[in-house]
C-alpha cells in the first residue's frame, strides 16, 4: 500500500455540483448524457444506509452481516432554477410560460449521476461521481424579511444507488454506485472529470475512431446494402448527426439504428440506391462517453453493383 501524506488531509471546501441523466443502465451498457452545472452550493451531507445483524450459535457472537442500501445525499443550494427542478423531478416545464406543472408524481422522475468535488486544506480537491440516483422534490421554507435578512437555502434530497450494469473492476465484476478519486493520490489525474460521468477505464480511454462500411473512396458492392459505421468507444446517445447525399446535394433518407452496445450505426435506406452514383456521408458531433469528440468527417463512395 502506497499512501501520501497529503491524502490525509481535511476537507475543507466545496464546489462545481454536476447532473448528468442517465439514459441507460442494464446488462448491455450504461450511458449517462453531458454533464451540466446544477447550482451553487453550500452543504453536502448524508451517509450509506447500512444494516448490521449479527448471528449467535454456541453461545456466542458467530457471524456479522453486512448490507448496504441507498446512499442519501442532502445537498443545501442557493436555488434551483424552473426548468432545473423539473428536469429533476420528471415534471413537465412550459418554456412558453415559463411554468412547472407539478402533477405529483414522483415515480416518472429519471435517474441521474451526481458528481462534485471537496477542497482539502492544501488547495487540492477530491473527486466524487454517483452513478445512479433520483431527486426528491426539494423542500423550500420562506420567512418574511425583518430586521435582519434570514437566507433560506433550498434542500436536495439525492438517494443513489447501484447500477445495474456490471463493470470490471480490476479483479471482480460488479455494478458501482461511487467513483471516487484524489488529486494528492498517485496516478489520479481528474483531467475531463465533469466533461463526462467518469466510469472504469475512462481515465485512458482509447481514442475516439470511426470505421464506415463501405470505407472511405472505395466501391459499394450492392446498391441495396445497408451502411455501418464502427466506433472504437460507446457513443453517447444523441450526440451524432449523420447524413447520406449525393454529390449534387440531394439527401437520401432513410433509418438509423444502433446495436446495444451503442458501438455500431447502421443507415438502411427507405430506397436502393443508384448504381454507378457517388454519395457522400457527413458525420458531425460524435462524442464518446467519456466526452472525446470525433472531428466532422465526410466519407465518399460510389455505386458498383446491383
Amino acid at each position: 500500500m502506497t499512501i501520501n501524506n497529503t491524502e490525509y488531509l481535511t476537507s475543507i471546501g466545496l464546489d462545481s455540483v454536476y447532473i448528468a441523466e442517465v439514459l441507460q443502465d442494464d446488462s448491455s451498457a450504461y450511458l449517462a448524457d453531458t454533464p451540466v452545472y446544477l447550482a451553487p452550493v453550500a452543504e453536502l451531507s448524508g451517509a450509506p444506509k447500512v444494516t448490521d445483524e449479527t448471528l449467535y450459535y454456541d453461545n456466542q457472537a458467530f457471524e456479522s452481516l453486512l448490507s448496504e442500501g441507498v446512499t442519501e445525499r442532502k445537498l443545501k443550494i442557493s436555488a434551483l432554477p424552473s426548468e432545473m427542478e423539473a428536469l429533476l423531478t420528471g415534471e413537465e416545464f412550459d418554456a412558453a410560460a415559463g411554468r412547472v406543472y407539478d402533477s405529483a408524481t414522483p415515480s416518472s422522475s429519471p435517474y441521474f449521476a451526481l458528481g462534485y468535488r471537496t477542497m482539502k486544506s492544501n488547495g487540492h480537491y477530491q473527486y466524487v461521481w454517483f452513478m445512479k440516483g433520483r431527486f426528491m422534490k426539494p423542500a423550500n421554507d420562506h420567512a418574511t424579511v425583518g430586521e435582519k435578512a434570514e437566507a433560506k437555502p433550498i434542500e436536495l434530497t439525492y438517494n443513489a444507488v447501484k447500477t445495474i450494469h456490471q463493470f470490471t473492476q480490476g479483479t471482480r465484476t460488479d455494478g458501482i454506485k461511487r467513483i471516487k478519486g484524489d488529486a494528492d493520490t498517485t496516478n489520479f489525474d481528474a483531467t475531463g472529470w465533469f466533461a463526462a460521468v467518469q466510469i472504469p477505464g475512462s481515465d485512458d480511454p482509447d481514442a475516439l475512431t470511426c470505421t464506415p462500411v463501405p470505407a472511405d473512396g472505395e466501391p459499394a458492392a450492392s446498391i441495396t446494402a445497408n451502411l455501418t459505421f464502427t466506433f472504437s468507444n460507446q457513443i453517447r446517445s444523441g450526440s451524432i448527426g449523420v447524413i447520406l447525399s449525393k454529390v449534387d446535394g440531394a439527401i437520401v433518407a432513410g433509418v438509423f439504428s444502433w446495436n446495444a452496445g451503442y458501438t455500431v450505426l447502421t443507415f438502411n435506406p427507405n430506397a436502393s440506391l443508384t448504381n454507378s452514383a457517388e454519395y457522400l456521408i457527413t458525420l458531425s458531433g460524435v462524442t464518446d462517453i467519456y466526452g472525446q469528440v470525433l472531428a466532422n468527417t465526410v466519407y465518399n463512395f460510389t455505386c458498383v453493383g446491383a
